[in-house]
Parts: structure tokens; sequence; C-alpha cells
């Protein structure tokens, strides 16, 4: 490349052009600065748009995990209020006909080192009893006396939650109801 620029600066310089002597300089200022070497990249406003794009993704994808984390059940607590449970029909804290409350027992058994005892499973049970009994509907009356004859009725997949007040609350749902809710899913 220093061939071609040497010769052009020759021809420039001798004239052989006819170019005005301002255009001539300029032209060779700007020539003067070429070299052999690549000159180094210089880092565009597209690029750093890109850089931006690409840190916001991330950020973005790690809420995007706390709130999958959240719908999968990784925020657990366990209830404080062991003695009181609630059986709800339907994924709704708002209706107060959807729900029955009940005392919970957990035997001795079922107590661990610490003498606590699962108040969520026990929970779980009674509420799939009152299920089976036809005790609860997703419909009106959402809660009802058991069928006399029956416990056969469907049972849905239910789930325990803690509610704000630190008792168990069952409700039929998935691993996200709880998430839905805004509420952690009930430990031991």
């Amino acid at each position: 490349m220093s061939n071609d620029y040497d010769d052009l600066a020759a021809r420039i310089a001798a004239r052989e052009y006819r170019i005005d002597p301002a255009v001539a300089d300029r032209h060779l200022s700007a020539l003067s600065g070429l070299t052999s070497e690549p000159a180094p990249p210089v880092q565009s406003s597209r690029r750093r748009g890109r850089v931006i794009l690409v840190a916001a993704v991330v950020v973005a994808t790690a809420g995007a995990g706390i709130g999958t984390a959240a719908a999968l059940g990784v925020f657990s607590a366990p209830p404080s209020e062991r003695g009181i449970a609630h059986c709800y029909a339907t994924v709704d804290l708002d209706d107060p006909s959807n729900h029955t409350d009940f005392m919970v027992a957990v035997t001795p058994q079922e107590r661990d080192a610490d003498g606590v005892g699962d108040a969520a499973a026990a929970a779980l049970e009674v509420c799939s009893g009152g299920w089976a009994q036809g005790r609860f509907s997703a419909t009106d009356p959402k809660v009802s006396d058991p069928h006399p004859s029956r416990t056969d009725f469907p049972v849905p997949h239910l789930v325990a939650c803690v509610l704000p007040g630190g008792s168990v609350g069952v409700f039929p749902g998935d691993d996200r109801t709880c998430a839905v809710l805004n509420l952690p899913s009930a430990l031991l």
C-alpha cells in the first residue's frame, strides 16, 4: 500500500493532475493518515445498543427466574398457626362463602424430633376427605354439608399454602397456585 501512496503523492506533488491546491493538500493529509495496518474497530452506537440489549435480556431472565422459582413453589414457609386450617373450594381468598375452617390435630406419631407436627399434611388429608364427601364445589353453594351416603366425589389436586395469618389454607390447584395467590407453599 505504501507504494501506491508514494506514487500518488508524487503525482499530486508534481501537479500532474489539475487539482485545486487546497483540495490536493486535503487529499495528501488524508492519505498520510493511511497505514498498511487496519484501524482498530470503533465501537459504534449500534454495538453499544446491542451490548445494552444483551445486558437487559440477562437482567430480565434473572427476574423471570425468580418468578419461575415462586411459581414452582421454591418460596415456602412453615405455618406459624398449627391449630387451625382452612379448606377452600376455589382459588379465591376474598370470597367468604368458599371455605370452611377446622381444627388441626396432629398425632404424636406424626410429630418430628422437635415435636412439631405436619399441619399441612393433616390439612390436606382433611380437605381431601371433604371433597370426597361432596362438601366442596366450584359453583354455588361452594361449601355444603357432606353427602349422606356417598364418599366417592372427585377430589381435585390440592395444595397447601400458608395464609397471611400463618395458618394452612388448602386450595384446589397445582404447584403454581400458592404463587398465584402470592402465598408461600406450606412446609412442615
